[in-house]
């Protein structure tokens, strides 16, 4: 008989990744997924041990947001060990890579870096979404988003937020600009623009500078690679920069093969989890 669990899974998470995590659990609920975290169970007069301890025994599968902050707190590792021990044979343990490179996992757990896990820089919802299609596989039938056809003429840009942008933004963009100039049309002053219309430019910018390093390490080591060629590298490493690659990525390709996009992909989330630490607005 198969045992029933009061949860769907049980979250362990650092203090200072409150905010993320707690946006995932609500999601996750939204998505008809019954979750076990502190904020939303622990009473006054608890005893909070034991209480974790039964959120694990009570959860089917366990979600761990890994980040630097976990990996240097003691209490959480407490935590990890259980849903560890109790995934070795279940194989329910569901890692969150947030802001952190697989290096930095495999010194602190071996077996922990050769689990799949999906990276929080994906996005909340995207996370969300693969972490509900694991727990309840039925959800993997509904869709993530509705594509909806509209006129170009009705796309509106959002409002200008920055009138001026720092001096040391403007070379960045100028330099990966440079990179991606023969398979990208849009100009240095629409780049410009673009970017002071986001909330954080400094963030943006980032990602754009480890998406152009990914396609720029890629493209140097193949000098006879076609326009047409380089063009689908670039477009499998923005897909990389917006969601896990899946069949429907794959099936789409005409130049190259479902191995080479997986390792565009990891290229771009080691570059990504290196460098996200860094990011300002």
């Amino acid at each position: 008989m198969k045992k029933k669990y009061e949860y769907d899974a049980f979250i362990s998470y650092a203090s200072e990744d409150k905010g993320f995590t707690l946006s995932l659990a609500k999601e996750l609920k939204k998505l008809g997924i019954k979750v076990w975290i502190d904020k939303f169970i622990l009473k006054i007069g608890d005893k909070t041990s034991l209480k974790i301890g039964e959120g694990m025994a009570k959860s089917k599968y366990g979600i761990i947001v890994l980040s630097s902050n976990f990996l240097n707190k003691d209490y959480p590792k407490h935590e990890l060990s259980g849903l560890i021990d109790k995934s070795i044979s279940a194989n329910n343990l569901l890692p969150i890579w947030h802001g952190i490179s697989r290096d930095e996992i495999a010194d602190f757990h071996p077996a922990l870096a050769d689990i799949f896990a999906i990276h929080s820089e994906v996005g909340i919802e995207k996370v969300s979404f693969e972490l509900a299609k694991i727990i309840k596989p039925e959800i993997a039938k509904k869709p993530f988003f509705e594509i909806k056809k509209i006129k170009i003429s009705e796309i509106k840009s959002g409002p200008i937020r920055h009138s001026d942008l720092p001096k040391s933004f403007l070379e960045r963009i100028k330099s990966f600009g440079e990179k991606i100039s023969e398979i990208e049309a849009l100009s240095y002053e629409e780049s410009v623009d673009s970017f002071k219309r986001d909330m954080c430019p400094g963030r943006e910018i980032r990602i754009w500078e480890v998406i152009t390093e990914t396609y720029d390490d890629y493209i140097l080591t193949r000098p006879l690679l076609s326009i047409e060629q380089k063009k689908e590298i670039y477009s499998i490493i923005l897909d990389s920069s917006m969601q896990v690659l899946d069949s429907d990525n794959f099936k789409n390709l005409r130049y190259f093969d479902e191995k080479t996009a997986k390792n565009l992909e990891k290229n771009y989330r080691v570059l990504m989890a290196r460098r996200i630490r860094l990011d300002s607005c």
